[in-house]
């Protein structure tokens, strides 16, 4: 059983008014905004109950927040709020007594999301640890995106957006350190303004069955040994697609610093930009395919796994496994801008990489901005598929947002 709890920095409420709820549907006497949705508590006298998904702006599925059946009620006065105003807090708070009153998922047949919305900036730090998990049974933190989640998207479009959910500040570690298996981070932003070193975006440690997905992260702060993604630890199966990070650019550090994210690590469809390391292994453990490392000091790092493919670089340093492209001119949207999205106009990325969807280790069909690949002949290298948006004039296209 899938259950959600959300988070934001607003801590009043949403909606207040008259509703009435029949078969666990509530329906609301006023038009909810647009950015209600899926895990949002719902307050009806000392009862709380959870949004499981949005039909309109006047109705809304919920449960119980063990995701049981709500007792119907008729024209009454009810409010609505984010469950948690902090992602740390979600975390620690999850599992208590109010809530799904245990910390072992497996056991409670519990998948429990952590539903991340755009009130403002959350800058703080967590440490998932605690939970027991398996491969269908995990924690997972994500940006709510479909109208069966919210009214608008809380998730970027492939580029920084602060009217979208975004971490930025000075991160104790990393704004999240993975100790559990299984867990999953999806269509975040974490701008890193630190000046201390050793910190992260994303750190995993001795954790297996990892997922980092989707998310954009920069550095803005002037600490040293910095990434984005740090993997660490001896974990397996840590696959990390769909990213995008540049500007860490002081000493020592790297978009992607993949240590022994030891047997079993994928680094699939990244881009990496304007940092003083791109992509580094260092052990023969990383499958690395179709990512773009470009305008780094050094592109790519050594000892990736044979099976790598279809990597490309602006210098000679694409690791030479298999297909490669070194020494190439990659066309991005608008790199003044910080948007590192790949251009229709380009020629040496689009149209290049190899097809991941029946991929044995981690198959997926999808780009950053959740685009469906490829668009062209076939999929592009980086993390995001060439596309129009706008007029013509941008060449790319733009989801719903």
């Amino acid at each position: 059983m899938i259950i959600t709890y959300s988070v934001g920095t607003n801590s009043g409420a949403l909606y207040s008014g008259n509703a009435s709820s029949t078969s666990n549907v509530l329906t609301l006497a006023s038009a909810a905004s647009a950015n209600i949705g899926i895990g949002d508590q719902i307050r009806h006298g000392s009862n709380r109950y959870y949004i499981t998904g949005r039909n309109s702006p006047t109705s809304f599925n919920i449960a119980t927040a063990t995701g049981g059946s709500v007792t119907d009620f008729s024209s009454t006065a009810i409010t609505i709020y984010r469950a948690y105003n902090s992602i740390s807090a979600a975390e620690a708070g999850a599992s208590d007594a109010s809530h799904l009153n245990t910390s072992d998922l497996v056991a409670s047949n519990f998948l429990l999301q952590i539903a991340c919305y755009a009130d403002g900036n959350i800058s703080g730090s967590t440490d998932v640890d605690g939970w027991t998990v398996d491969a269908t049974r995990y924690v997972r933190f994500f940006t709510p995106v479909t109208l069966a989640e919210v009214g608008i998207t809380q998730r970027h479009s492939g580029v920084w957006d602060e009217t979208k959910f975004y971490m930025s500040g000075a991160p104790s570690a990393a704004f999240f350190t993975t100790n559990d298996n299984y867990v999953r981070i999806e269509g975040f932003q974490f701008n890193i303004a630190s000046s201390d070193q050793y910190r992260y975006g994303v750190r995993t440690n001795t954790s297996n069955g990892v997922r980092i997905l989707s998310n954009i992260m920069k550095q803005s702060g002037t600490g040293t040994n910095q990434s984005g993604v740090y993997a660490t630890g001896g974990g397996t199966d840590v696959v990390i697609a769909n990213n995008i990070i540049y500007g860490f650019s002081t000493a020592n550090s790297a978009a992607f610093a993949l240590g022994s994210a030891a047997s079993g690590g994928f680094a699939y469809n990244n881009t990496a930009y304007g940092c003083v390391i791109g992509m580094t292994s260092g052990y023969l453990n990383i499958v690395a395919k179709n990512n773009i490392c470009y305008n780094n000091t050094t592109d790519f790092g050594s000892d990736f796994a044979a099976a790598s493919t279809n990597n490309l670089s602006k210098d000679a340093t694409a690791p030479a496994l298999n297909t490669y492209y070194r020494n190439k001119t990659v066309a991005f949207v608008n790199t003044a801008g910080n948007d590192y999205r790949l251009s229709i106009k380009d020629t040496d990325a689009k149209d290049l990489g190899a097809n991941l969807s029946a991929d044995g280790s981690y198959a997926f069909s999808d780009d950053i901005t959740g685009t469906q690949r490829p668009i062209g002949s076939a999929w592009d290298i980086g993390a995001d598929e060439a596309k129009y948006f706008g007029n013509k004039s941008t060449y790319h296209r733009r989801r719903r947002s």
